[in-house]
């Protein structure tokens, strides 16, 4: 099993490469951009490596290997005035499928258009709308050796004045690595037209031995066929995802950075930086503080749109978490998430 899925991530990855190239015009279903959870949106999107929880469907399906009880997750999100984006995940550990099942279902809508006929008269109104289905799997396992014997060196180790102590027997791949695949139905639907696709994801996280506290992901999402609309079809926004994440725990709270590149199917790579500062603030109860900034919108928009922030609070098995983004004319971008363990 583990191998089928490693192959099957890296033919799916490897298969759409020649269309950075050859790909000239704009994608369709950008709503699978928007991105799942609050959390992720404070820290500006770099997510990819550390992932975990049911919104890792969206941005690395890889993470929901690390879950250890059911989860249930729902968010809100306004990224601009008029639209409204909903996502909701569940995740379930499956001990004798040794890894962890994962659904999930997006839904946008935007306000109310008129329906204008070709004498420029209003003849009725439309509400654009897009969703999507998704159904994921990952698993975890170790790789590499820790060698824990001075065989390893053989005659070798016992050099006179060279110190060869037993740490050194960790070869540099070694530790766990997680690895997941998801399938995705997406449509959208305008006025009296729809499209839709049979889409894929897939990633990787891991977590060597010898640097306890770093992890590497590397996600692509959206690979597949094109939405057809009428004769013509557009392609999905396929993106490749690259990160890295370093979590120090320090006494009663802990302090992760994450950064992260994002090469799209179509148009410009964009970088992700993220923070959070976590701490208990009773046996209880939990707080997060976090920024963030990307880059897509630097330019775009106005240099301020760069930046997020958000908080959280866990209560429990209760988590609310909130983040926000300033975007310039089109107002303020924000997220409101809802999370519970079973």
């Amino acid at each position: 099993m583990k191998t089928i899925l490693l192959a099957a991530l890296l033919v799916s990855a490897a298969g759409p490469a020649f269309a950075f190239l050859d790909n000239t015009g704009g994608s369709a279903a950008q709503f699978l951009q928007i991105g799942a959870g609050a959390r992720p949106y404070g820290m500006g999107d770099a997510f990819c490596a550390v992932a975990e929880g049911p919104d890792a469907m969206h941005w690395n399906v890889a993470g929901l290997a690390g879950m250890k009880a059911p989860s249930f997750s729902y968010t809100h999100a306004e990224p601009a005035a008029s639209v409204r984006h909903e996502y909701a995940a569940y995740g379930h550990p499956v001990p004798f499928l040794k890894g962890t099942l994962g659904v999930s279902l997006t839904y946008m809508a935007a306000d109310s258009l008129p329906v204008v006929t070709n004498a420029n008269l209003e003849s009725g109104r439309f509400t654009p709308n897009s969703e999507s289905f998704s159904l994921a799997y990952a698993t975890k396992f170790g790789i590499g050796e820790h060698r824990s014997s001075r065989d390893y060196y053989g005659e070798y180790w016992n050099v006179p004045g060279v110190h060869r102590p037993l740490s050194q027997g960790v070869e540099p791949w070694t530790g766990t690595l997680q690895a997941g695949i998801g399938f995705k139905y997406a449509r959208e639907n305008i006025h009296k037209r729809s499209g839709s696709a049979f889409l894929f994801d897939g990633g990787v996280l891991f977590r060597p031995v010898w640097l306890k506290g770093l992890a590497l992901g590397f996600a692509f999402r959206n690979l597949g066929e094109q939405l057809r609309f009428i004769d013509s079809g557009r392609a999905a926004p396929a993106e490749f995802d690259f990160g890295a994440a370093y979590l120090v725990p320090v006494k009663r709270s802990r302090f992760l950075a994450a950064a992260g590149v994002t090469v799209p199917y179509y148009g410009s790579p964009e970088g992700r930086l993220g923070l959070e500062y976590g701490f208990r603030l009773n046996k209880s109860l939990e707080a997060a503080l976090r920024l963030g900034m990307k880059s897509r919108t630097f330019d775009d928009l106005d240099p301020v749109t760069a930046l997020t922030a958000g908080v959280g609070l866990g209560m429990g098995r209760t988590t609310v978490d909130i983040g926000i983004q300033p975007m310039a004319e089109l107002g303020v971008g924000y997220k409101v998430s809802l999370g519970y363990r079973f």
